[in-house]
Parts: structure tokens; sequence; C-alpha cells
């Protein structure tokens, strides 16, 4: 009997020594504290890219404050390109300017990360913009 207790230990050590680890936990995002001010000129049907870089994972909020002749713009957050320089976009959203955030979410990431301010086909003209940025 001893022998059948000794060999059920040790095989639940074995066992327990050979299970999956235990995963690091998620870090908790923290409010999004640094707040970048990026402002430009879009041409019709062109797309200007800021870039800026996120330090913590947290919550990220952006705003259209202003677009000068009155117009609706494309707004995104999205990663620089290597190659072209370019920001690629993820989910774009088409808004009016307003002192309301139009983009809010978290970003899980850090690094490099930038914006993406893009004509929906409806400018003429020069067309001047503020967005504020605001991420951890």
């Amino acid at each position: 009997m001893k022998r059948i207790l000794a060999g059920a230990f040790a095989a639940a050590l074995l066992a327990g020594a050979c299970s999956d680890p235990v995963p690091d936990p998620t870090p908790t995002p923290v409010q999004p504290t640094l707040t970048e001010t990026f402002q430009g000129t879009l041409s019709p049907l062109a797309t200007n890219s800021h870039p800026f870089v996120v330090h913590q994972v947290g919550g990220i909020v952006v705003t259209l404050t202003n677009v000068t002749p009155d117009a609706k713009l494309s707004i995104a957050v999205g990663t620089p390109s290597t190659t072209t320089g370019l920001c690629i976009a993820i989910n774009p959203v088409s808004t009016e300017p307003g002192p309301s955030p139009q983009l809010t979410g978290t970003i899980t990431k850090l690094g490099p990360f930038c914006l993406a301010v893009s004509d929906t086909g409806i400018i003429t003209g020069s067309t001047s913009y503020t967005v504020t940025v605001l991420h951890s």
C-alpha cells in the first residue's frame, strides 16, 4: 500500500511540474494623460499622417475639434508603415468637427502609432484642421 501511495505521490509531482505555466496577468489599462494636438492643411483626396508614441497600455480619445472651411473629414488611429511612412489606419470614422470625442478605445501595445486625417471626397480646396489625441 505504501508503494502505491508513494507512486501516486511521485506521479502527482511530475504531472504538476509538466503543467502549463500561469500566463502573465494582462496589464490594467491606465487613464489617458498625454494630450497631443495636431494641426494641418489637407488637400482634396489627400491623407495626412501625424505620429505619436504610446508609453503605457491605456485609453485613447481622439477629437476632431476644428475644420476650416467646415467639412466632414475621416480620422483614424493606426500604425506607421516602415516602407512608405504612411499611416496604416484601422477603422476610419467620417465625422464633422465638434467638442465631443469621435474615436475612443484602448491601446494594448506600446510603441509608435499615428493619426490619419483624410478627405472623404467632399473638400474642394485647402482645408485646415485641428485634432487632439489623448493617450497614455
